[in-house]
């Protein structure tokens, strides 16, 4: 991937710890790794990082998900005009409206590039299930599963007050996740 490197100080290290994990320094990329202080490009994704916390921005490199690995271990999210990165276990559920993608957590709405399909294929084996049509469930937020109308399931979460439905294409799916 090509990204963009903002740094003041350890460029040149900074680089070679970048460099090392597959990731292309091009300064013309849409996708910026920016120093805390550092004068931000006006376009494309920016995430910051601490000098002062480098040992936190390694870990997150390491666990940056590699094209096909799916494994995610976090996704970036919109929250007005910034990105964060949003870790998987945080994640209750996503919803998608529209042609928009939606991120929930317990204190967050963020919204994500990726569309459900997507996510369904990057957070496969990390406790996340595809439940209808517009909703993927993180299994270990759900605090109940009551025996709905028509066969279906209605999961209820801990922390929040949403209740989503499982519909009834996707029960067996379900059930077999969860081994009921």
């Amino acid at each position: 991937m090509n990204i963009n490197l903002q740094c003041n100080n350890n460029r040149k290290a900074i680089a070679e710890i970048l460099e090392s994990r597959g990731f292309i320094i091009d300064d013309r990329a849409e996708v910026t790794f920016a120093e805390k202080g550092t004068s931000l490009p006006a376009e494309g994704v920016v995430l910051s990082f601490d000098p002062l916390n480098l040992n936190e921005f390694i870990e997150f490199l390491d666990e940056f998900p590699k094209s096909g690995s799916g494994k995610a271990r976090h996704v970036i999210g919109r929250k007005g005009d910034s990105y964060e990165i949003v870790q998987t276990e945080n994640i209750i559920f996503f919803l998608a409206e529209g042609n928009i993608t939606k991120c929930y957590t317990e204190d967050y709405e963020y919204e994500v590039k990726q569309k459900l399909y997507e996510l369904e294929n990057s957070l496969q084996g990390n406790g996340f299930a595809r439940v209808n049509k517009s909703h993927i469930i993180n299994i270990l937020w759900v605090e109940e599963i009551v025996p709905w109308f028509a066969g279906r399931l209605l999961l209820k979460f801990r922390e929040i007050e949403n209740k989503i439905e499982v519909s009834r294409s996707y029960v067996r799916s379900f059930k077999n996740f969860i081994g009921m």
